[in-house]
């Protein structure tokens, strides 16, 4: 499960994303710091750091990947939960950086 952000300008989309989520401006998802990267979490107690979204951008296609994952610590997330947080963060995409991107596809 994933969503593929089409744009010319993935790395930039993908640190303003990183920026809204730190300035309160995408106010339900908080940045979490992993080992080596950056992730995004809501901010919902139900959902919070079971679901981390990983924002890739692609090497192949230049396109920016949000791809769902979870902490080593953690169990795995249902695909339920997965699609239900996906589903959130489409919706905070469409809302708020609907003119950084040409289209986005979820795919299973």
């Amino acid at each position: 499960m994933k969503i593929e952000i089409i744009t010319p300008y993935a790395t930039q989309l993908k640190d303003k994303i990183f920026k809204a989520a730190l300035d309160d401006t995408l106010e339900t998802w908080v940045v979490r710091q992993g080992f080596n990267d950056k992730f995004l979490t809501p901010v919902a107690t139900q959902y919070y750091d079971d679901v981390i979204l990983e924002l890739i951008v692609n090497p192949i296609t230049d396109n920016l990947e949000v791809i769902p994952s979870y902490w080593n610590n953690k169990t795995m997330p249902t695909d339920a939960v997965n699609a239900i947080v996906i589903g959130m963060f489409t919706a905070a995409l469409l809302t708020h950086f609907s003119s950084d991107f040409i289209k986005l596809e979820t795919t299973i």
